[in-house]
């Protein structure tokens, strides 16, 4: 094993490690309930999306609400001198 770990040792801190992820896991499931409002945000999605697709179907358009859009230019131009890593030249 690494560094010189018995078996025993390493498998001792795996269960440990695990039953201590687990139990954190179920305390925050059993107090801060993180899915106890999955049904109702999952039918607003759905919802969402139902009314997107009428409206595709309607007008023919596609909602860009939320979705990046291009501007056609280079993300870096070519004017920006670029150095190679390996030897610090400039590379242009």
């Amino acid at each position: 094993m690494p560094a010189g770990v018995t078996w025993g040792a390493y498998l001792k801190f795996t269960a440990a490690a695990m039953v201590s992820m687990f139990a954190g896991a179920q305390t925050i499931h059993v107090f801060y309930q993180p899915l106890s409002d999955m049904e109702v945000l999952v039918n607003e999605e759905i919802h969402r999306l139902q009314e997107e697709l009428v409206s595709v179907m309607k007008d023919g358009t596609i909602p860009t609400a939320g979705v990046p859009t291009s501007t056609g230019k280079a993300k870096y131009p070519q004017s920006q001198s670029v150095y190679d890593a390996g030897s610090g030249t400039k590379v242009v």
